[in-house]
């Protein structure tokens, strides 16, 4: 924020975000710490500790393939950018 006057707080990202943030230089975590996370469905939980009641980024999930979403029906397409 001090550098960005415009960021904002995510609440959360799938894994293959924060991956993808990490792989680009986000020093907060490390693209391969996410592969034991991944494989067994663990959330991270990304806080501040600068400010503990803040409730910080929870990420979990896999985004879905480009074949997955080829193969998705209309009404799962329209949950799916309700979920963003």
């Amino acid at each position: 924020p001090r550098r960005v006057p415009e960021a904002f707080p995510i609440e959360s990202l799938k894994y293959d975000e924060a991956m993808e943030l990490a792989y680009f230089g986000a020093q907060v975590l490390h693209p391969s710490a996410m592969v034991p996370c991944i494989d067994d469905g663990i959330p991270v939980y990304v806080r501040n500790i600068f400010n503990p009641s803040f409730k910080g980024t929870v990420i979990q999930g896999r985004s879905p393939t480009l074949k997955d979403r080829d193969s998705m029906s209309a009404a799962d397409k329209s949950a799916e950018k309700e979920k963003r």
